[in-house]
């Protein structure tokens, strides 16, 4: 029997990614109306966030 190369698809399929599979990441990015996490976290780059605020002790 032959092994199944890693990230192969069924025969006719595009390959899609695995995050694009998650019904539940799907359902929070419609939320925000972004098609992509990417998108969502642009504005968020750059900003200070958790363990860094309190380590500056803002």
């Amino acid at each position: 029997m032959a092994a199944k190369e890693k990230g192969s698809t069924r025969k006719g399929q595009s390959k899609v990614r695995f995050d694009d599979r998650l019904v539940l990441n799907q359902w929070m990015l419609s939320l925000f109306e972004v098609k992509e996490f990417e998108h969502l976290a642009e504005p968020l780059k750059g900003r200070l966030v958790g363990s860094e605020v309190l380590h500056l002790g803002i």
